[in-house]
């Protein structure tokens, strides 16, 4: 199966979210994690996703770091392009619908 997997990441908050998803959307997973910066975030996105689906696949990422971090891992991965990359789909609406809640929250609390 291809699996794509991404991350967002703040640089003030350190927030970041991880995530992978099949080419459907019909696997999916998304964690929010604090990170130092991107680079570890993508690379916990690739650790979090072998931890639910296992080693078995082919991992798609738009992060070269992640590649060569990875070599160690005996895995598949392949970089693509970050428009081809289903999820950054899914990172992006969790960051989204949090700072929206968070943005709501604020509101009622001033």
């Amino acid at each position: 199966m291809n699996v794509y997997i991404d991350a967002t990441f703040d640089s003030v908050t350190k927030i970041a979210f991880i995530g992978y998803s099949d080419k459907f959307m019909a696997i999916t997973g998304i964690k929010k994690i604090k990170a130092k910066d991107i680079n570890e975030a993508e690379f916990e996105a690739l650790k979090f996703t072998i931890s639910k689906i296992g080693k078995d696949n082919l991992f798609l990422t738009d992060s070269e770091n992640v590649i060569r971090k990875s070599k160690s891992l005996n895995i598949r991965i392949e970089h693509i392009f970050r428009e081809n990359n289903i999820a950054d789909i899914i990172v992006n609406a969790a960051k989204e619908d949090y700072h929206g809640k968070f943005r709501a929250y604020r509101g009622k609390n001033k």
